[in-house]
């Protein structure tokens, strides 16, 4: 709870918390005490923010294996939505805690760039602009972030923009880390470069699993990828 700012009293200030989380829910029956600590069960039929977060992502990737793109940009959409920024703000950000609040972040950037990449695939690209330009900025050290507002430069017919922007990624990349962009970046540069058709440049669901007992249902409608401006 304190990590090394312990109050004067650790086991009293203790007794005190748990007093005043008795009076403010209801807990008994729930409170869980042993040699390591404290804790509350979850009893049938209780929600919690996190569970419910990775029920919809989980449901998100479901719909992407389909290929039901909508299906996927709205489950990320509403697993993003039940999350508080920052995670458990209200809790210090102890030794103990740090490494949780670190993994929650991970997979929330996971389901942002999940449904990123199901924006682009729905042509989304002009609404996208500013909102990966920031992300780059906040985020510069991951490179799918890159790779997607690169992408999303691009198909607004900004080629220019979208190359500069590849060459502030590799600088920033060499200063930092010295090394060079990842594969997936210096590919998108390459088909960039040679004028690939914006098909080729789609970022790729994955394939559809279709059991056999299945094979004869209709296929979801696929969305088409708009063509940049001509010029």
């Amino acid at each position: 709870m304190w990590g090394t700012d312990l109050p004067s009293d650790p086991g009293g200030a203790l007794r005190s918390n748990l007093y005043g989380l008795r009076k403010a829910i209801p807990i008994e029956g729930r409170l869980r005490t042993g040699r390591d600590g404290c804790g509350l069960a979850l009893h049938e039929g209780d929600v919690l923010d996190l569970h419910r977060f990775q029920s919809l992502a989980q449901q998100a990737r479901a719909a992407q294996l389909l290929g039901d793109i909508d299906g996927a940009a709205r489950f990320s959409q509403r697993a993003l939505d039940t999350w508080g920024d920052p995670p458990l703000a209200d809790i210090p950000a102890t030794p103990v805690m740090q490494p949780v609040i670190s993994e929650l972040l991970e997979h929330r950037h996971a389901v942002q760039e999940s449904l990123v990449d199901a924006r682009l695939a729905l042509g989304q690209h002009h609404e996208l602009l500013p909102f990966l330009m920031s992300l780059t900025t906040a985020q510069p050290l991951r490179e799918r972030r890159w790779e997607q507002l690169i992408l999303a430069l691009y198909r607004c017919g900004r080629r220019a923009e979208a190359l500069d922007t590849f060459t502030r990624a590799r600088r920033l990349l060499a200063e930092d880390y010295g090394i060079d962009p990842g594969g997936p970046l210096q590919h998108l540069q390459r088909l960039i470069l040679t004028g690939d058709p914006m098909r080729s440049l789609a970022l790729p669901l994955p394939p559809r699993r279709v059991h056999a007992d299945a094979a004869r249902e209709p296929r979801p409608q696929r969305h088409e990828v708009p063509r940049p401006p001509a010029g």
